[in-house]
């Protein structure tokens, strides 16, 4: 059976950071970034995903550096949202395959039948993570030690989900349920040589 594909995919992304820093001890930043997808229709074609993290320099006030001890001090805390547009292109829509059958048993006709159920409501995964960091650095930073708590909650996760045979089709593309990720890391960094 000859087949032909053509496929498009389109995304367009619009990004916005803004930076903020009071006495080199308060860091503040904040981003917006905006994408629209072309596998996703309707109002869930765009995706915004926010995000903002602040920082404290502990190491530059005076009561920290009468201390002695360390050398980089610094907390950390974020939070953010990113998005996932990674499916087929046409999930949202229905789709034909050719499929051939024999007529009075000899010649070969060719049909077109359906292959893909259609889903306009599919729209944008999105993980919303937190994190809460600790830095530190002693003896001029030839020590240091980074802790980071962290949580990562993904919601309407995209999945070409399993559905019963009797529907005429194996599966269809579907936002999904939401898994959850969070942990303690931590780094010990020790510069040995100069």
């Amino acid at each position: 059976i000859p087949t032909s594909d053509v496929q498009t995919d389109k995304l367009l992304s619009f990004f916005g950071r803004m930076f903020y820093s009071y006495d080199h001890k308060y860091l503040l930043t904040a981003t917006l970034r905006a994408d629209g997808s072309s596998k996703f229709i309707g109002k869930n074609r765009c995706g915004y995903f926010p995000s903002a993290a602040f920082a404290w320099q502990a190491s530059e006030e005076r009561f920290i550096k009468n201390l002695n001890l360390f050398s980089n001090l610094k907390v950390r805390l974020s939070y953010g949202v990113a998005g996932n547009n990674r499916i087929d292109n046409y999930a949202y829509s229905s789709t034909f395959g050719a499929s051939a059958y024999a007529v009075n048993g000899t010649s070969l006709s060719v049909a077109l039948l359906p292959s893909r159920i259609a889903n306009p409501d599919l729209k944008w995964e999105s993980t919303y993570s937190e994190n809460l960091g600790f830095d530190a650095g002693f003896f001029q930073d030839r020590v240091s030690l980074d802790l980071d708590l962290y949580r990562n909650v993904t919601k309407n996760l995209l999945l070409n989900a399993v559905i019963p045979g009797s529907s005429g089709y194996t599966t269809e593309f579907k936002n999904i349920g939401s898994t959850l990720n969070k942990g303690l890391e931590a780094t010990l960094t020790t510069r040995n040589i100069e």
